[in-house]
């Protein structure tokens, strides 16, 4: 029992305890804001997959586009309401 008490009083043991107190919980990097900034990178890390996969099927909507003219006629009417001479457009929304 005498020789616990001594280290624990020991002053360069508790020197290291408190350090390390002070840097887990009181410095700028602690460990919340550590494990914070580590969630956010795991967030943004998500939403840079997700775009990616957006941009690729976007790229191959685009190819898509680009190599028939009938698809590209059907994106012109439907995304920015084109017609023919003489045909009416009636647009419906939700």
């Amino acid at each position: 029992m005498k020789t616990v008490l001594k280290i624990i009083t020991n002053k360069y043991v508790l020197a290291i305890v408190v350090f390390a107190l002070l840097m887990l919980f009181f410095s700028p990097y602690d460990l919340f804001t550590i494990r914070d900034s580590q969630r956010e990178l795991d967030d943004l890390d998500n939403k840079i997959e997700y775009l990616n996969t957006q941009s690729d099927s976007m790229d191959a909507s685009l190819q898509h586009i680009k190599a028939d003219p009938q698809a590209l006629e059907q994106y012109a009417r439907e995304n920015y309401h084109h017609k023919k001479e003489g045909e009416d457009v009636y647009v419906i929304t939700k």
